[in-house]
């Protein structure tokens, strides 16, 4: 077992002591948190020899390499087959490998500004002429002259069969006459090591001068860095660090992507310390390329589509990167597991009893995928959290059972698309039950990865990063209100909801009847209005009074007294009763904490170094290590919060800007203001009859989505900053019936017993509403 840096776990040491290199390598800063500086073991002792990495200079070797994209390894076999007709696939391929490994000899040695500009002309006849040396072989004269076609065909149309640059890369040796037997040990990464959370900030921190120098994003990330996973059978959980390679490395840093590699990553234990180890998959001859597949993951199709791949392998899938954004083998996410749901999920964990575990039910879940109670990333962690995590572990369950079917029944629609596409002679290949269900596991691990690296930031946000409290006392990110602040809240004398109101009424009260002599009825509606607003405010507020009651009936009488105002284009009365209905129906409210564990702080200085911001595509080693900035990182209060309600999805720097964005009516009620124009003179937009339909068409149908845009005047959140609403109700009811956990995603009528409803009171009164002329 490793040391792990989780945050309020370890301690740092004294900064006084001294850095010891031990006798096996191991750089130690007593500075720093374990778990930051490279880390180099010793091999196990095998048969009495020391079991090593291949010696670069002499094993293997680096240099430029090259390859070709998806489009043109395909080009490559269809001229090949044209000479070679009587050749089947397999051996059509060897010849493409053979001539990969010739590209790399011919143009490695070249300098880079020529190299750049080749195509595959030149490799192709080096091969040629190799194979005719061989005369006695039928097999190799017939592939040359498969050969000085292509080369004669890439010379009329180089464009057709460009090779490309790919930076330095890793080769067996040209002398290694034995090459790379399969099962050798290649070599170790090596790299710093970072928690999720110091290397999520420093992805922030590079971005931050990336936006200050007015760089785009041009293309797919760099990858001088691994994940180092902690297997879920360890007695600790499972867990990830981030190797970072860019300044401290060795030639693992430099091994290219192959789709199909002849080399392959294992995590081993060596010496009490995992390490990421590569052996061969398969014998390496001399002058071949090592690779190994980089099963990288994105959820920007910008980068997916720039990423594109050079391995010009049998089985290249033409990207480096896979797609998984929320497009991509979502749909059990996007039934049972969305932000409503999660809303719901964490305010329900809130209001767990101190003290207490999840179900056996969570916590088995919890185990099968390496999440601990006590341990890990789970030590010392509040209650509520707990119970969180145990949640998201169910629907983890959840999803990898259900997903399968509609990933073949996705991947059905796509095989008759193309089938239509080409006549009937594309032949698709098998693709079954067993293969969607791998597909489904593959999705579970990446979601196991997400919550690893949100509690390793949520841990951290809650310690307030340098400040490093005790988060084991954090209480949750939102405090349920008792009926009594609530009242407060709505018609209280200091900033509440109807002085918000009367506010935004004001304007409109002077101005409404201006064109009649004489004519005061406006300003004397407004003042009964006004009158009756003081009433409803003092009895929904005395301590006398029921506070539940008092506060439901006070707003329906709100409702009411708004319904019966004549609305205007510029003072939509009918919209704010429409709001102020939805208030009355709502059971429950929170309010998010914003002091304490949860309150704004600022993090440590991160050095961003030139190399980071402007990779120069030669390797590591080739770029500057100038510190071009120091960046101290600000965190918004209430940003754990965020990051738990978007945990699988966390490469955001700033979640709680897509939560605000996205829970619109759903998880809170717009603020009342929204239904009148700042100046009179000018209407409200998007009130419309054809938008009230629409508004009230998606309440009815997708209540857990928030509301669109288009279907009112909805801003993202209310003054009060209350959490809350009637469709947060019902999903909260929900949840404690089994949503996400033991219904959802699945069939509709095995969902249905356990499928939110709205309360139809609601629904009921606007239904019967008609949409007035103004």
């Amino acid at each position: 077992k490793m040391e792990w840096l989780e945050p309020g776990g370890d301690s740092l040491r004294p900064a006084s002591a001294a850095t010891v290199v031990s006798a096996n390598g191991d750089v130690h800063d007593p500075s720093k948190p374990p778990g930051w500086w490279p880390s180099v073991t010793t091999w196990p002792i095998v048969k009495g020899e020391e079991r090593r990495h291949k010696v670069m200079g002499v094993e293997v070797q680096e240099q430029e390499t090259f390859g070709v994209d998806y489009v043109t390894g395909r080009d490559v076999i269809r001229c090949l087959r044209t000479v070679l007709p009587e050749y089947s696939e397999d051996e059509l391929w060897e010849v493409s490998d053979s001539l990969m490994v010739q590209v790399n000899a011919t143009y490695g040695p070249m300098p880079p500004e020529l190299a750049a500009t080749q195509n595959i002309a030149l490799a192709a006849e080096d091969l040629a002429e190799k194979l005719e040396r061989l005369l006695d072989d039928a097999h190799s004269c017939a592939v040359a002259k498969a050969l000085w076609r292509l080369a004669a065909k890439a010379r009329l149309t180089p464009d057709m069969f460009a090779v490309h640059r790919k930076g330095f890369g890793v080769v067996c040796h040209p002398d290694n006459k034995r090459g790379v037997k399969a099962g050798d040990l290649v070599v170790d990464f090596l790299g710093e090591l970072y928690p999720p959370w110091a290397w999520q900030a420093k992805q922030d921190a590079i971005k931050t001068v990336q936006r200050i120098r007015g760089m785009r994003e041009s293309g797919p990330p760099e990858f001088y860095n691994m994940q180092l996973e902690r297997p879920a059978g360890d007695a600790e959980g499972f867990s990830i660090l981030f190797v970072d390679a860019m300044h401290h490395n060795n030639y693992a840093a430099r091994l290219s992507h192959s789709c199909d590699p002849n080399v392959e990553v294992s995590l081993k234990a060596i010496d009490g310390k995992y390490c990421i180890n590569f052996y061969a998959k398969r014998d390496v001859k001399a002058g071949e390329e090592l690779c190994y597949n980089y099963h990288s993951c994105t959820d920007s199709m910008k980068e997916v589509e720039a990423a594109f791949c050079l391995c010009g392998a049998r089985g290249c899938r033409a990207s480096y990167l896979a797609f998984v954004g929320e497009q991509g083998n979502s749909h059990v996410l996007k039934r049972c597991h969305r932000l409503v749901e999660r809303q719901a999920a964490l305010l329900a964990a809130g209001d767990a009893p101190a003290g207490s575990i999840p179900t056996s039910d969570a916590v088995a879940a919890m185990e099968e995928v390496g999440l601990k109670l006590g341990r890990g990333l789970l030590r010392d962690v509040p209650t509520w959290l707990t119970h969180y995590v145990a949640h998201c572990a169910l629907y983890m369950k959840r999803e990898v059972a259900k997903l399968p079917r509609h990933i073949l029944d996705d991947h059905r629609k796509t095989v008759e698309k193309e089938l239509a596409k080409s006549k009937g002679g594309w032949k698709p290949p098998p693709f079954g039950l067993g293969d969607a269900e791998i597909e489904a596991m593959a999705v579970r691990e990446n979601r196991l990865q997400s919550m690893a690296i949100c509690l390793s930031r949520v841990r951290y946000m809650l310690g307030r990063g340098p400040e490093k409290l005790p988060f084991a006392s954090a209480p949750p990110p939102t405090r349920p209100l008792t009926a009594r602040e609530v009242a407060e809240k709505m018609f209280g004398p200091k900033d509440s909801m109807v002085q918000g109101l009367l506010q935004a009424m004001k304007p409109h009260a002077r101005s409404v009847g201006k064109d009649v002599e004489g004519d005061h009825s406006a300003e004397i509606r407004h003042a009964e209005f006004n009158a009756e607003v003081e009433r409803i405010a003092r009895e929904a507020t005395d301590p006398e009074n029921d506070p539940e009651k008092s506060l439901k009936s006070g707003l329906i009488r709100l409702r009411d007294a708004l319904a019966s105002m004549p609305p205007t284009p510029s003072a939509r009365h009918d919209v704010a009763a429409e709001l102020v209905h939805l208030h009355a129906h709502t059971r429950r409210y929170w309010s998010v904490r914003r002091g304490d564990h949860h309150g704004a702080f600022t993090a440590e200085e991160i050095p961003v170094r030139e190399n980071e911001v402007n990779s120069f595509g030669i390797g590591a080693e080739g770029a500057s290590e100038q510190i071009v900035k120091q960046v101290r990182p600000e965190y918004k209060a209430g940003t754990a919060g965020g990051a738990l309600l978007v945990w699988y999805k966390q490469e955001m720097s700033d979640p709680l800007q897509w939560v605000n964005a996205n829970r619109r009516g759903c998880v809170v009620v717009p603020d009342v203001s929204c239904a009148y124009s700042p100046r009179p003179g000018v209407a409200v937009a998007k009130c419309g009859a054809r938008e009230r339909e629409a508004w009230l068409a998606h309440l009815a149908e997708h209540p857990e989505d928030p509301w669109p845009q288009h279907t009112g005047p909805w801003g993202p959140a209310n003054a009060q900053r209350l959490i809350g609403s009637p469709v947060l109700d019902a999903f909260m009811a929900a949840h404690e019936a089994g949503w996400g956990t033991r219904f959802g995603g699945g069939r509709d009528e095995e969902d249905e017993p356990g499928r939110p409803r709205l309360d139809p009171d609601v629904l009921t009164w606007l239904l019967d509403r008609k949409h007035p002329e103004c």
